[in-house]
């Protein structure tokens, strides 16, 4: 549902609008392709008798990836490395050579989306220009330099304000006040969040608000890792499918703000950590019976 509503607004990626479906379109593009990486590393608790149902993951999977590319998100695309090293950890019994094989294909796959996309090209060629612009001090309210003036701005309003932060509330009018002191550009100034998941923790909860995303993101993602190459295939996928939502989260969160400021990836994120851990304590005490 998630890809099709993403081909039929981006008129299957020849445009970007703000949203889809009443959803922002970065939170939105980020969690269907989220979505699609968990179809496919929940494959490992399939039998090899399961086609159709593997067939079907593959296919979610593959829908995945094609919402990442109509989404045109750059912040989606960093994260596909990682959810790649993630799903190759977790195959414990996978050759080496046969590791190297997927992600060889992967890689090609990936270039190929770069050398016959000419959206893909212009996508990359902007952020070079974008940096280009903002180093010279030509334009600096590109999607790029905006972003990077408003990492300055949350930086120095965590300075000015260290312990708690400005407030959720007063973020917008504390970028106006930085914009009045020509620290940024009034553009810059008009958004309300930082688009950098921790710097707007940080700049509007100060250290405790830094501290709860860390600790949100990093000490589940530990109890995950430790069972990433556990034994049991079962233990072993819902690890990854859990380190997956985590570090994914993480990645997106360079560049959007996913937990502190959009309630619909807020929830997908809230509810399915919670699913996955107790999923995997359940998981590691049938496999100690065994």
């Amino acid at each position: 549902v998630g890809v099709v509503a993403l081909y039929i607004d981006t008129v299957s990626g020849t445009v970007r609008p703000g949203g889809v479906l009443s959803t922002p379109m970065i939170p939105f593009g980020n969690m269907v392709f989220l979505m699609g990486a968990l179809s496919l590393f929940s494959i490992g608790w399939n039998t090899s008798s399961e086609k159709m149902l593997i067939a079907s993951k593959l296919l979610a999977g593959c829908a995945g990836l094609y919402a990442a590319y109509l989404s045109q998100t750059r912040g989606t695309w960093i994260a596909i490395p990682l959810l790649i090293v993630i799903g190759l950890a977790a195959q414990k019994r996978v050759r080496l050579r046969d590791q190297s094989i997927v992600l060889a294909s992967v890689i090609a796959l990936l270039s190929a989306f770069y050398v016959f996309s000419g959206m893909v090209q212009n996508r990359v060629a902007s952020a070079q220009q974008d940096l280009s612009q903002y180093a010279g001090g030509e334009n600096l309210d590109t999607s790029i330099g905006i972003r990077l003036q408003l990492w300055k701005a949350a930086w120095l309003l965590f300075r000015e304000h260290p312990f708690f932060g400005v407030g959720l509330e007063r973020f917008t009018g504390a970028l106006q006040e930085l914009a009045a002191r020509h620290v940024i550009t009034p553009v810059a100034a008009t958004f309300y969040h930082a688009h950098n998941e921790i710097l707007f923790g940080m700049a509007t909860l100060g250290v405790f608000g830094m501290a709860a995303i860390l600790t949100l993101y990093f000490v589940p993602a530990f109890y995950f890792a430790r069972e990433i190459r556990h034994p049991d295939t079962e233990v072993r996928t819902v690890a990854s499918m859990g380190l997956a939502l985590n570090l994914g989260f993480f990645i997106f969160g360079l560049t959007d703000v996913m937990i502190f400021y959009w309630p619909v990836s807020q929830t997908f994120y809230c509810v399915l950590l919670p699913v996955f851990f107790a999923h995997l304590v359940k998981c590691k005490a049938a496999s100690n019976r065994q």
